[in-house]
């Protein structure tokens, strides 16, 4: 087993530098319209089912490796049943339910797969990948079920289907892949290689996503909020400390232990964005709209009444005459611009979403207004 700073510090990095192309890349305007939802639904659909299977295949089978692996499976089953009691109790506070909700969805799922794969053939070579692969396992039944009815809870419009949570495309091909390793079915290694690389574009992919939800969000706002750090630190601190004592209390091997403290020492899964971004969860749109907060917004076209504007990720309306305090001249020459706007409205799950330049433009010549009446006297 090899742990230390620099294998932390190697497999942050390789996380670190897509998310930042992502956030330049949209910066750039590289990525269009409903991009963030479009990847989201090609990585939990596509890539991550056969990353899941291929790591389930990847190791020899042998009877002391099957049983390490359904310790593994006992193992992801106590560390998440004490990350959802953790996450329940810590956001109870919190007021806000979309907040609260997508906050105790962060701190309950690591990233395992995206981030943790990585790390665990750093630290225990290739049966650290094996055993990934049964963790996963748990970390996907769990997620597509408990979590996706924790997400439901702060969408009044989304209703859970017995039939989605059971059968889903994170819980399918952690079966099949259980179920082949088991039966030890031949793969043809061409076959396998192509499932492995398909499999690896979920990282890249996925740090792009969250790096172009990041983009849309104003850097003061992201630092700003306490939950922020408060959730940090029950993930990144709080949860360790507890699964890592609760499994040596258990009677587990201390290597055991370790691996079910370093998964849940893990940073916020990816998928949290981007079942956020699926199931139309963002509580920043409504955070913006009620705090009058401007947010950037990219004139991506122009449409009957008015413009089409980035916003956050999302598609949003602005009305011709919200556009500017006078009239435009020329409306195409708006295109590709970003400015600021207020959010007006936020509809029908985030896809009704109306923002305003003309409202920010005239709040500000009011403040300014004010002070030059406020200096005079």
């Amino acid at each position: 087993m090899n742990l230390d700073i620099k294998t932390l510090f190697d497999s942050a990095l390789m996380m670190f530098i897509p998310v930042i192309a992502g956030v330049i890349a949209s910066k750039l305007g590289y990525f269009g319209e409903g991009f963030s939802k479009l990847i989201s639904s090609l990585v939990l659909n596509v890539a991550q089912p056969f990353m899941i299977v291929a790591a389930m295949l990847g190791t020899e089978y042998s009877s002391e490796n099957l049983h390490s692996g359904f310790l593994i499976l006992l193992i992801g089953v106590i560390t998440h049943a004490a990350a959802a009691g953790i996450a329940l109790l810590s956001t109870c506070r919190v007021k806000e339910q979309k907040e609260r909700r997508v906050t105790e969805f962060c701190i309950i799922f690591a990233n395992s797969g995206f981030f943790g794969f990585p790390l665990l053939r750093a630290v225990y070579g290739n049966i650290g990948v094996f055993w990934g692969g049964f963790y996963l396992t748990i970390f996907q039944f769990v997620m597509w079920t408990y979590g996706v009815f924790v997400l439901g809870r702060a969408n009044r419009d989304f209703k859970i289907k017995l039939t989605k949570i059971f059968f889903n495309n994170g819980t399918i091909p952690c079966v099949i892949g259980f179920v082949l390793y088991i039966l030890q079915v031949p793969v043809y290694q061409p076959v396998f290689d192509s499932m492995n690389t398909i499999g690896a574009t979920c990282t890249p992919l996925s740090m792009f996503v969250i790096g172009n939800m990041i983009a849309g969000i104003p850097l003061k706002k992201l630092f700003s909020k306490p939950i922020t750090y408060y959730a940090s630190f029950v993930r990144l601190v709080i949860l360790p400390i507890v699964c890592g004592l609760l499994l040596d209390i258990l009677g587990f091997s201390r290597e055991m232990a370790i691996f079910g403290a370093l998964m849940m020492s893990l940073p916020c899964a990816s998928a949290s964005a981007m079942f956020a971004e699926t199931y139309d969860i963002k509580p920043e749109l409504e955070d913006a709209r009620d705090a009058g907060v401007p947010v950037d917004g990219r004139v991506t076209g122009t449409c009957k009444g008015g413009y089409t504007v980035s916003v956050m990720g999302k598609n949003a309306f602005c009305p011709g005459s919200q556009m500017d305090s006078v009239s435009v001249a020329d409306a195409e020459a708006l295109v590709g611009r970003t400015m600021q706007f207020l959010i007006i409205r936020v509809e029908n799950r985030g896809r009704n979403i109306v923002v305003s330049r003309r409202a920010l433009l005239d709040r500000e010549r009011q403040e300014n207004l004010e002070k030059v009446l406020a200096s005079l006297n």
